[in-house]
């Protein structure tokens, strides 16, 4: 049921990972994302997980589609859960980012989504013209088709995210992140903000949030505070179907 507070929280919108063609918010493989859920409570935000359709029954853009759709559902709904609709940052993991980081460089879909305060990149695709074989349901077999779906161009317009990779990522992640942080840094001439998980990969990065290693999380929290400036806020939380 809905629960209504004095002050509006900041809400952390979550994207799952699972290269495209797997994942759900409620875990994959070995490893849950209640835990973001939990963390979100904890460091007085709004926590929300949602699923996206998956390849290769949808292709690109339907993630980006999926995350606009979330953004208007919360302007209309996450009020009633003490949420700030105007204050939603975007956090997408892996195939989550690559989707967050399409919307944010789609006029037509962030024109329509209003509220998307910020964002954070988790050990995503930003460059999908030399995706591996294995990532390419999404954007389809023609190299041509998947270099116009680059979203590192449109990023370097909008709001500076938070940026970051683990240590023990697969190589093709961290040439992607790569990528991006140059191009920002030939852009603008400023190193954009990020996080390193030392000691973490692909699944660990994801599953520490929330735990005693603060690793990522006190980071994320300093990142939303900043943007949010949102400092005596209470919990709630909340899934999209």
């Amino acid at each position: 049921s809905a629960v209504r507070h004095d002050t509006a929280r900041p809400v952390l919108l979550f994207l799952h990972g699972g290269g495209f063609v797997a994942g759900d918010k409620w875990g994959m493989s070995n490893t849950g994302h209640d835990n973001i859920g939990r963390f979100a409570v904890e460091s007085a935000f709004i926590g929300v997980m949602m699923n996206y359709r998956l390849a290769p029954a949808a292709t690109y853009p339907s993630g980006a589609e999926d995350v606009g759709r979330a953004v208007d559902f919360l302007a209309g709904r996450i009020a009633d859960y003490g949420g700030d609709p105007q204050q939603i940052v975007l956090m997408g993991h892996s195939a989550g980012a690559a989707h967050v980081a399409t919307f944010l460089t789609t006029p037509a879909l962030r024109n329509v989504a209003t509220g998307v305060a910020a964002a954070i990149l988790s050990s995503g695709i930003f460059d999908q013209g030399g995706l591996a074989p294995a990532h390419r349901l999404d954007y389809g077999a023609e190299e041509q088709q998947r270099t116009n779906a680059s979203s590192i161009e449109g990023l370097l317009e909008a709001e500076s995210p938070l940026v970051s990779v683990a240590e023990f990522d697969p190589p093709e992640l961290h040439d992607q992140t790569v990528r991006l942080l140059a191009a920002a840094v030939q852009a603008t001439g400023e190193f954009p903000a990020t996080l390193y998980g030392v000691g973490h990969d692909q699944f660990s990065v994801i599953a520490q949030i929330g735990t005693d290693d603060h690793t990522m999380g006190d980071g994320i929290v300093d990142f939303i505070t900043a943007i949010t400036q949102c400092h005596e806020c209470a919990p709630a939380s909340a899934r999209l179907g």
